[in-house]
């Protein structure tokens, strides 16, 4: 009876330790298979006795698939937002939780090319590449769903600036091992914050012109319309041609705005045609002819034998010349000399316009095209001088395609040349 006992105690304990063992391998396995994100097909389930393993199996497996199936939609979508993002003109950036870069697309790197090289983009932070805390400020509202539909921020380089608007959207994340990513969207916007300070500099410098005439014009008609009957008719005289020089002064600024408002807004419709330019220079000192013999100013004329053939707006093209005469009898003393020429080589006609006068200091003369730019600003005004005329050249000349450029001469005077295509 006792021998019976032990070899049945001895029976139900291997019993127990194989299904001990079945179940350890089992759970094993199954680990497994979870770690692996792989389907558990292990067969043995039902050998364990329990109705509930092949459950759990199932329960499992079918965890496993929906996983994987999550997974690769994730994968899915996340390459078709790379492919979409590589095809926008547009800035883009796709950043994980400690704003580490991790994908950049096209228009970004040639956007940005100068500033960082394409192989430091993915893998370094953020705030590495661009210095800006309100872009940081921007990419924690979006994360928290706080921030506005978009934002302009400056970005900042050693000196260099660039203005971008930039929009957002946090992606998250479908599962706790998936990153937590941010989209950013970049909109280059410097082009048009230049033209916006561009625009405020050009109103305040034209209210600035404006002012200064007004002002005159209001102080002596004010005066002339309380002591009219009683001041002298020589004082009325007086103030009367103080009143026409400041009207002058205002309807020359007037015209010279209008001119380069025409010239910068009607581009497509300039009437070319082929112009030969020493016939052009000659007939523009023609019409100030009676202005060069009050001054007194003699010409010297560096004219070729040859004609010289550019494709042009002509009656811009004269306006160019008529400046810069014009530029050259106001500031140079009477009885100067003016020598204008011309010459040719394979690809381009070179034409100047040379005074004798005091010239330009050397800091003043890489601004001397710029508008209400004046170096002596009361001696401009006294001239009647509105700082537009150079300006005026400037941009007649780059709608040529071609270049202008000021430059002392040795001994006194300045010398304006610039350059065409040839015909």
């Amino acid at each position: 009876m006792d021998a019976f006992l032990i070899v049945l105690l001895l029976v139900l304990l291997l019993v127990c330790l194989r299904r001990y063992l079945l179940y350890r391998n089992f759970v094993k396995n199954l680990a497994e298979a979870l770690e692996a994100k792989q389907r558990y097909l292990s067969a043995k389930g039902p050998m364990l006795g329990s109705k509930h393993v092949p459950r759990l199996t199932s329960i499992i497996n079918r965890m496993i698939e929906e996983n994987s199936q999550l997974r690769q939609s994730r994968a899915s979508h996340l390459e078709q937002l790379e492919a979409i993002l590589a095809n926008m003109l547009e800035g883009a950036l796709i950043l994980d939780e400690s704003n580490r870069i991790i994908m950049a697309n096209n228009a970004l790197r040639n956007s940005f090319s100068n500033w960082i090289k394409d192989s430091e983009i993915e893998g370094q932070r953020l705030e590495v590449l661009f210095t800006s805390s309100d872009l940081l400020t921007t990419v924690n509202l979006i994360k928290l769903g706080e921030a506005p539909q978009s934002s302009e921020i400056e970005l900042m380089q050693a000196d260099k600036s660039r203005w971008v608007r930039v929009s957002g959207a946090h992606l998250g994340k479908d599962d706790p091992e998936s990153e937590d990513l941010t989209l950013l969207i970049f909109f280059e916007i410097t082009r048009q914050k230049e033209l916006e300070s561009a625009s405020r500099e050009f109103v305040a410098n034209v209210s600035h012109e404006l002012r200064t005439p007004l002002t005159i014009i209001k102080g002596y008609v004010d005066t002339l319309n309380q002591d009219f009957e009683l001041m002298p008719n020589r004082r009325k005289l007086k103030f009367l041609n103080k009143l026409r020089k400041n009207v002058e002064r205002m309807y020359n600024l007037l015209m010279d705005l209008l001119s380069l408002t025409k010239i910068e807004s009607t581009e497509a419709g300039r009437n070319w045609t082929k112009v030969h330019l020493n016939a052009l220079i000659r007939e523009v000192l023609a019409n100030l002819a009676d202005r060069l013999e009050g001054h007194g100013m003699s010409l010297n004329l560096e004219l070729p034998d040859y004609e010289i053939g550019v494709w042009a707006d002509e009656s811009k093209l004269g306006q160019v010349l008529e400046n810069l005469v014009d530029n050259a009898i106001k500031y140079t003393p009477e009885n100067s000399t003016l020598a204008i020429g011309t010459q040719r080589d394979n690809r381009e006609a070179t034409v100047w316009v040379e005074d004798n006068g005091f010239g330009i200091p050397e800091t003043d003369l890489p601004r001397i095209f710029e508008r209400f730019y004046r170096v002596d600003k009361g001696r401009s005004r006294e001239k009647g001088g509105t700082g537009l005329g150079l300006s005026i050249v400037n941009r007649i000349i780059a709608l040529h395609r071609g270049s202008v450029m000021g430059e002392n001469v040795e001994g006194g005077g300045l010398r304006i040349t610039f350059k065409l295509p040839l015909l």
